[in-house]
């Protein structure tokens, strides 16, 4: 039987394969123990707009009040999470023999259980992913046709001050439909979580191992499907002249089997990352996301001010509130906004190449 140390003599262990690890500039693979990322405090918020109303809910199938809606929620989940593989969303399964590059050394994978699995990566408060549930309430005012609740933004935003490569973020995303309603058309209770994630959305350039990767129910990687499985939403359309309610779950994850799925990539970024969603009410359902975007972001100086900005690549956006800062569809950003030194040092930041307006 394994003997426990101190907390004192595992906290210096960590502390000297963390400086060795350090020292000789290598990277392993995410089935090594201990290269933990904590998400305690990553805060996931979620905005809607006209004639959608949205609340933090909880994983059951039971609805909040009516007092509980509004247009804007945030919430917070702890824990600490250790890469795992999944096709589904549901069925997780991990492995602790792995190569440097993310892949599995062997294809003996284990299927997820919370007390083993701490047990495997030796991290008591390990868990294999976490859930951020929110309810919508959609009120469709048009009388001859059906709105669809769509997914127009899902941004994985870091924040950190390093140079950001991992792309091993997951997010599978559950619908529930309402059943039960009272006399006053008020849900009352939602249909079980389904068995399979609406989508699983990756992010830009995320890339698992072209051979080994996701693995399927048997736990066996030559049946293993694509982790791609985004689909429309269809199961959130609101008929005419209706009000209905969904519950949505963003089941949150590290896919172990993407290449970018390293300690050396993730042992970094603790505290650095916030979740970003939006749903809007619309005619059609044709602009669900089929991936997520990610930002970078810098503290730079705008007329003095020293403002978090980030940028996707191609447009700049104050952090507060998430205005645009260049002109739309423009490299040019007004004068009155930023000074010439301050441009320069906002594109030294980013190697970006924005100028100032006439």
């Amino acid at each position: 039987m394994k003997i426990k140390a101190s907390k004192k003599i595992i906290m210096a262990a960590l502390a000297l394969l963390m400086a060795v690890g350090l020292a000789a500039g290598s990277t392993f693979a995410w089935f090594s123990m201990n290269d933990k990322v904590t998400v305690s405090g990553m805060a996931v918020t979620t905005q809607v707009s006209s004639n959608l109303l949205v609340a933090a809910s909880n994983a059951g199938t039971t609805s909040v009040g009516e007092n509980q809606f509004g247009t804007f929620t945030s919430q917070s989940v702890s824990g600490i999470l250790e890469p795992v593989s999944t096709v589904d969303g549901t069925n997780f399964f991990y492995t602790t023999s792995g190569k440097a590059d993310g892949d599995a050394q062997n294809d003996d994978y284990v299927a997820y259980d919370q007390a083993a699995f701490r047990t495997a990566y030796d991290v008591d408060e390990a868990v294999g992913y976490v859930d951020y549930v929110i309810e919508l309430k959609a009120v469709n005012t048009d009388t001859s046709n059906s709105k669809y609740v769509t997914l127009k933004k899902l941004d994985l935003v870091y924040t950190g001050s390093q140079t950001d490569t991992q792309k091993a973020y997951r997010v599978a995303m559950f619908v529930q439909d309402q059943t039960g309603l009272d006399a006053n058309g008020v849900v009352t209770g939602y249909a079980a979580q389904g068995a399979s994630a609406t989508c699983i959305i990756d992010i830009t350039g995320a890339e698992n191992q072209t051979a080994d990767y996701a693995v399927s129910a048997a736990a066996t990687a030559p049946s293993a499907i694509s982790i791609m499985a985004t689909k429309a939403l269809t199961s959130m359309e609101v008929p005419e002249g209706q009000t209905k309610y969904f519950k949505v779950t963003l089941r949150m994850y590290l896919e172990g089997e993407d290449k970018t799925c390293t300690n050396a990539t993730f042992l970094p970024l603790v505290d650095t990352w916030n979740l970003e969603t939006q749903f809007k009410l619309e005619s059609n359902n044709n602009s669900s996301l089929t991936e997520m975007s990610k930002y970078t972001a810098q503290n730079v100086n705008l007329n003095a001010v020293n403002t978090l900005v980030y940028y996707d690549g191609t447009d700049l956006y104050k952090a507060a509130d998430m205005t645009q800062i260049n002109t739309p569809n423009s490299t040019k950003i007004a004068t009155a906004k930023i000074t010439a030194d301050e441009l320069t040092a906002l594109n030294t930041a980013f190697s970006s190449s924005f100028t100032r307006a006439d």
